[in-house]
């Protein structure tokens, strides 16, 4: 059986000064004491607050989530390793709960259940819905994954695994390391007793680039950016697809504020796809302009602003003139313009997006 004092939990931190003081916070206050609370500060911006009692390991430049927690594994004296994010609070007796079952299911890892604090605005309540870090109300024996978000794992099982993928970097690193777990016939168990809260906060322009940030890593693993030929099966497999996916669970769900941004999602993956394929291959960025006049071409203003690494390149891009004949296939395919036209949005826009009045 393990005791309070075989864990160290740890906490990575990259730019959340605005709630890493509330989660170590609610690390302090809970119903156990581990052996060591670990920060792990990943090349931070933002100077790290001043957190009494905890211990700090520093990266001299951002090297990713993934390395993150193998720094702080690498950094581990004990038998246990637990861990937060650092926009996450975690309920009083979250780390009790998270100890009571590994040591009743004879797991190697155990992850609690995660909820939104903040319920306000379309762009919060659709990561709510459609981002959602937990299984429900029920413990489940091996779920699909254990999310990253609040853990306790066995150390040297993260060891014996190889490890986090720092090629994944922000994502689906935990996905992954479930998947390592379970081809070597180890158990893990989600519990909905060990309680904790999302502190970020979304907009309506935000909140589909944090999505796209879920569904590029498989993409990557892949090798569907190492090539034009990799970006365009992308356009309607997985952008289109996943749109007409959430539009029409919505529409079903009757959940009529979330329909315009389930549209939206081919637009912003597709241009968040181009700017990660270019940056990977060191190419010039196409204008992405275009793409936004593709679609609702009365609201080009409004949707640049769901792309805030936006950038014109004058010089003509032979292989982007492909990508946009793809794109407007999709497009009548789907119906995605014929819907967002249906919809009212002037009154969308104005209603949840800060509108854009010059010129770009």
């Amino acid at each position: 059986m393990f005791s309070p004092s075989d864990i160290t939990v740890y906490v990575p931190f990259y730019n959340a000064g605005r709630t890493i003081v509330r989660s170590i916070d609610s690390l302090k206050s809970q119903s156990i004491t581990p052996f060591e609370i670990l920060i792990i500060n990943d090349g931070s911006q933002e100077s790290l607050p001043d957190l009494h009692g905890c211990r700090v390991v520093n990266h001299s430049i951002n090297k990713g989530l993934a390395c993150a927690r193998n720094t702080a594994i690498k950094n581990c004296s004990t038998k246990l390793i637990a861990s937060i994010d650092a926009d996450v609070t975690v309920d009083p007796h979250w780390l009790e709960n998270l100890l009571l079952c590994l040591n009743e299911s004879g797991a190697c890892g155990v992850a609690g259940r995660m909820d939104e604090f903040l319920k306000e605005g379309v762009g919060n309540q659709w990561r709510s819905v459609h981002m959602a870090q937990h299984w429900g109300e029920g413990i489940i024996e091996n779920p699909r994954f254990l999310f990253g978000a609040n853990t306790l794992y066995v150390r040297d099982v993260l060891v014996e695994s190889g490890f986090y993928d720092e090629n994944l970097r922000t994502n689906n690193e935990d996905r992954t390391m479930s998947e390592k777990i379970y081809s070597s016939g180890r158990k893990l168990v989600y519990t909905p007793h060990a309680k904790c809260f999302h502190l970020r906060e979304d907009s309506a322009e935000s909140i589909l680039s944090g999505y796209w940030g879920w569904h590029h890593a498989k993409g990557l693993v892949e090798g569907d950016f190492d090539s034009v030929e990799g970006i365009y099966g992308r356009i309607g497999r997985v952008n289109f697809g996943i749109s007409n996916y959430r539009y029409n669970l919505d529409r079903e769900n009757c959940r009529n504020d979330f329909l315009a941004l389930d549209l939206l999602i081919p637009y912003v993956f597709c241009c968040k796809d181009i700017i990660f394929y270019c940056m990977r291959n060191s190419i010039p960025v196409p204008n992405l302009k275009v793409l936004a006049e593709a679609l609702i071409p009365e609201y080009v203003n409004d949707l640049l602003k769901f792309i805030p690494e936006f950038k014109v390149e004058n010089e003509k891009i032979d292989w982007f003139d492909s990508y946009l004949s793809r794109f407007r296939e999709c497009l009548e395919g789907f119906n995605t313009a014929k819907n967002l036209r249906d919809l009212d949005l002037e009154s969308w826009f104005f209603e949840n997006i800060d509108r854009v009045t010059e010129e770009i």
